[in-house]
């Protein structure tokens, strides 16, 4: 009799040197290490240790299989793998044991070739889990690798296992304060429509939903990030948020699985009906017990708004946002935005959204009356005075409170001249649409001006605030603090610091110059290179000065700042 830490010693030379013939025969099929391990197996047959021999030939089976997956998974993480992983499993693996177990017959054997694809199955699902935080960052170009995963799943119990790995790897690399509101909900998106392709039930995916919508609460942004995508100007391919909102999403369950993720009443035709209907049956799978019970509306805006339990504080802060942006147009063009209500009014009904129609329809009412009032204007006695204002009507009971303030709350006081203009238009829009008047809001808007410095003409857009801070100096050349204030109706940090705008506006072109030869440029150096370039004339301002100017620059969207400090020309 053989001790018992002599026949675990020896068993695990066996299963040793059973790995190394698997490791042999997938480098070399000769045949000739099948046959030495088969007359391995025959001498201890007849030492009367067969079963170590068994227990040993599957250990190092096993053994080989883990590390042919993990050498597979390394060569290219991005190509899909898992199918012929089980193609090798049922060929060198399988023979070995068939070799050792003459006896088992087919029925035997059968059950071995499951039980190693079970394990292929389940080690694959476990290498895959690993990466399956980045395989979702690199979704679709990682489908398959997703689809992969999927059928592990199906032929495997990991999917607790894959639920609690991926919500804890989203914890650890993404709800966390360094990362961007806006990089945490696209990046949900991305989750929702990648965990459609691993598992439809949404079990997978339930620990790590509920974990970034619970960190998502916390975000003070996170609403209004939310509704700034969805309603941005430019569809960059990286707005996931308002693909989804436009249906270019992928949308539903990938293909058929458990039970959510085919259609309940599958329909065929034709002479194959039965057979189709066979086969449909056949890859019909039952939801796991573990399966939670999907949430409602599984799209991802449905999904996000669910975040807070109801739309109307998204809807609130869709009409803030839009209030904004209509303020800031410069001009009537919002097909854009009108384009975002339609598909919004399309998810939440449009009751809630009323107000906001009736504020686009202001802008389109507003496109129509401008251009009669300006017809008119032309041809009336009193000149085009009237024709070079353009306004924008509102109806204020419709519009967020706060967004227009009222005409009372308005206390800039405009030039004689400008007050004229607005007066003739203010007649032509009563004579138009009588009984109704204007109340003008002198704050809004913007003003569009010719401004000639030395032998440069420059053409800027700028506040009204600004613009009578600058015609204010028609009539003196110098003003103190507290008399500007007082003459345009501003306080006196506001005339100050529209003072300051004017007193940079001459170097615009050079800044602009120098951005367009350069990718980006930090605030402190192009403080340095105006300094040393510019002297006429001279540049002599603070770098506080130059921030102030070069952030009314990216609000006019003539440049753009990225990570707080880096200026480049917007295209």
């Amino acid at each position: 009799m053989l001790r018992r830490d002599t026949l675990a010693q020896l068993g695990r030379a066996l299963q040793g040197c059973f790995q190394h013939t698997l490791d042999t025969l997938s480098r070399d099929d000769t045949g000739r290490a099948l046959e030495e391990a088969r007359s391995l197996a025959a001498l201890l047959e007849r030492m009367g240790a067969k079963e170590l021999s068994v227990e040993a030939a599957v250990a190092g089976t096993l053994s080989h299989l883990q590390a042919h997956l993990e050498e597979r998974a390394t060569r290219n993480a991005s190509a899909p793998w898992l199918a012929e992983a089980l193609e090798y499993t049922a060929s060198w693996p399988l023979r070995l044991l068939q070799q050792l177990l003459p006896e088992a017959g087919a029925s035997g054997w059968h059950l071995w070739e499951q039980r190693l694809r079970y394990f292929v199955y389940e080690r694959a699902g476990l290498i895959f889990t690993d990466s399956l935080f980045d395989l979702v960052v690199d979704f679709p170009d990682s489908l398959p690798t997703l689809h992969d995963l999927r059928a592990c799943l199906e032929n495997t119990s990991l999917l607790s296992h894959v639920a609690q790995c991926f919500a804890a790897a989203t914890k650890k690399r993404l709800l966390h304060p360094g990362a961007a509101t806006s990089d945490i909900v696209q990046q949900y998106i991305f989750s929702i429509r990648a965990m459609r392709h691993v598992d439809p039930t949404d079990t997978a995916l339930a620990p790590a939903r509920a974990a970034t919508q619970d960190y998502l609460r916390t975000r003070r942004d996170a609403i209004r990030c939310i509704v700034g995508l969805l309603t941005a100007d430019e569809e960059g391919e990286d707005n996931v948020v308002l693909e989804e909102l436009e249906g270019e999403g992928e949308a539903g369950g990938a293909g058929v699985g458990w039970g959510m993720g085919v259609p309940l009443i599958p329909c065929f035709d034709g002479p194959d009906a039965d057979l189709q209907a066979l086969a449909e049956a056949e890859r019909w799978r039952p939801e796991p017990v573990d399966a939670v019970e999907r949430v409602t509306g599984s799209d991802a805006v449905s999904q996000l708004v669910g975040i807070w339990g109801s739309k109307d504080l998204l809807v609130t802060e869709y009409r803030s946002l839009l209030a904004d942006r209509l303020l800031a147009k410069q001009g009537y063009d919002c097909d854009r935005e009108l384009r975002t209500l339609e598909l919004l009014k399309l998810r939440f009904g449009d009751a809630v959204l009323h107000t906001a129609e009736i504020m686009l329809k202001d802008l389109a009412d507003s496109k129509r009356i401008n251009a009669n009032i300006r017809s008119a204007a032309r041809c009336a006695a009193r000149g085009e005075r009237a024709a070079t204002v353009t306004a924008t009507m509102l109806s204020a009971l419709y519009w967020p409170q706060g967004s227009v303030p009222a005409p009372d709350e308005a206390d800039l006081r405009l030039p004689p001249d400008v007050g004229s203009w607005l007066e003739e238009y203010g007649q032509a829009y009563h004579a138009l649409k009588a009984p109704r008047k204007l109340q003008w809001c002198p704050s809004q808007g913007v003003v569009q001006l010719e401004v000639t410095v030395g032998d440069q003409a420059l053409e800027l857009t700028v506040t009204p605030a600004q613009a009578i801070t600058l015609l204010s100096f028609r009539e003196r050349s110098e003003w103190g603090e507290a008399e500007l204030a007082e003459q345009t109706g501003q306080t006196p940090a506001m005339a100050r610091r529209n003072a300051s705008f004017w007193a940079m506006a001459a170097y615009e072109p050079f800044i602009l110059g120098m951005l367009a030869n350069f990718d980006s440029l930090p605030q402190d150096r192009i403080h340095n290179m105006l300094k040393m370039f510019v002297s006429d004339p001279p540049y002599d301002k603070t770098l506080d000065q130059l921030s102030a100017f070069l952030a009314h620059l990216v609000a006019q969207e003539r440049l753009t700042c990225g990570g707080g400090t880096m200026y480049k020309q917007k295209l």
